[in-house]
């Protein structure tokens, strides 16, 4: 029926369709769908921001795979170490043959296996930030235990005590970089750990190969230790870490150094997951004690 004359009409209702287009704007429809998309993402994924801060996340990153190039010295130094310790003159006060160079290098591993379950304990008491710099006391230790070794014992020792910082380290750290870094560079950034472990390897071996004494390879090995433990002391902590342990306010600070911009419609979203996971912990726990 048409309204101006009243008049049935065989082709209104085409009409009526036609003044529709038939192709939307695919920019328009695009725009409204990734509109839709962000916020939920606020909602259901409070780690995903509008626009937040990069160049913290990239510098913290930095400090916190030093931890991991340390990582990569312990695994390469046995190599060029060990070749020296061998052909050490057998009056020397450090001697050692295959077999003994056999242990020397896989020893660490022993190390390595208990730090795992330490630095997961570790990671809930001390927090993120609060275990990589506890563990730079035995790392340090053990270089230090290494380079004036007067014999076999103390050797290893020095290697646990490093390959136990290995362990710490290797969860500490991926953990620690997932919690504080966005969504889209959360990736690149957890990638980093291991090109850092790899250039920790490299630094061993280039260094073992020009030096004339593991004593002073296993020293020069400290500095990156160093290097991580003074970063690290200034790097802020984890906010999902600080939300866990209730202390909100010190969480949006975390986050707003983190995130930027991005952080305050972030925060309230994130508190709920974690209230959430953690009510979920409860319940696993309570099903076994029940």
């Amino acid at each position: 029926m048409s309204e101006s004359d009243g008049e049935w009409s065989p082709w209104g209702g085409e009409e009526e369709e036609l003044e529709q287009p038939l192709i939307r704007d695919p920019k328009t429809h695009s725009q409204q769908r990734s509109e839709a998309a962000m916020g939920d993402a606020v909602l259901t994924s409070p780690l995903v921001g509008s626009r937040p801060a990069r160049a913290p996340q990239y510098f913290t990153a930095l400090s916190a795979t030093l931890g991991a190039f340390a990582m990569g010295t312990v695994l390469g130094y046995s190599s060029p170490a060990g070749a020296q310790l061998i052909n050490n003159p057998t009056h020397d006060f450090v001697h050692l043959d295959k077999s003994q160079n056999s242990l020397f290098s896989s020893i660490m591993n022993v190390g390595a296996l208990v730090g795992g379950p330490v630095g997961g304990l570790c990671l809930n008491k001390l927090g993120r930030r609060g275990t990589m710099l506890a563990s730079v006391v035995p790392f340090i230790s053990g270089w230090l235990i290494i380079t004036f070794a007067q014999n076999f014992a103390m050797l290893l020792v020095g290697r646990v005590l490093t390959g136990l910082c290995c362990g710490i380290t290797s969860l500490s750290v991926p953990t620690y970089i997932a919690e504080y870094s966005s969504s889209d560079i959360r990736g690149t950034l957890g990638s980093s750990f291991q090109l850092m472990v790899t250039l920790g390897l490299l630094y061993s071996y280039v260094l073992g190969a020009v030096l004339p004494s593991w004593r002073l390879l296993a020293g020069l090995c400290i500095i990156p230790v160093t290097l991580y433990a003074i970063l690290m002391f200034f790097a802020k902590e984890s906010p999902s870490y600080l939300l866990f342990k209730g202390k909100e306010d010190q969480a949006a600070a975390s986050l707003q150094y983190f995130r930027g911009t991005a952080a305050p419609t972030q925060i309230d979203g994130w508190t709920l997951t974690v209230q959430a996971s953690s009510q979920t912990t409860k319940d696993f726990k309570s099903m076994y004690k029940s």
